[in-house]
């Protein structure tokens, strides 16, 4: 499957507790310029907040990317960071543990070894998730 990112590509440095609602707000905004609903836009906040709390217990700094993607499946969001310090620990067991802790908030998780253990955080754009926009003076 060809997937191709859309831009902004928000980078946030994850090292501290304010660097966690740093993740959150650039989360909402590539959401909010990708079409998400503003519920969906709050969703993915969630996941790059627990993902960035998760990430500041590891008391090392993190670079966490946030940006659109195109494919064959259609227009999402992705989140992505680099987890190299995991290796040595089973990726599966990683996986199931930011199932139980992210699946409500978004549409897949992945950790692949072999992508140098970049774990994505998935989020697809559907109808049903896609903003409501009216025009100015429209009461409907």
């Amino acid at each position: 499957m060809s997937v191709h990112v859309i831009p902004p590509v928000v980078e946030v440095t994850v090292a501290s507790s304010v660097d966690v609602m740093c993740a959150s707000d650039a989360a909402r905004r590539v959401t909010d310029l990708q079409g998400f609903s503003p519920i969906y836009q709050a969703m993915a906040a969630g996941a790059a907040q627990s993902l960035a709390e998760w990430l500041c217990r590891t008391q090392k700094e993190h670079k966490i990317e946030f940006y659109g993607l195109q494919s064959e499946q259609g227009t999402g969001f992705q989140i992505a960071c680099k987890l190299n310090w995991v290796k040595g620990i089973n990726a599966h067991n990683i996986e199931i543990a930011m199932q139980a802790k992210l699946a409500d908030l978004v549409d897949e998780i992945s950790l692949k070894p072999e992508t140098d253990f970049i774990l994505h955080l998935t989020l697809w754009l559907s109808e049903e998730r896609k903003a409501i926009v009216r025009m100015k003076g429209d009461t409907s």
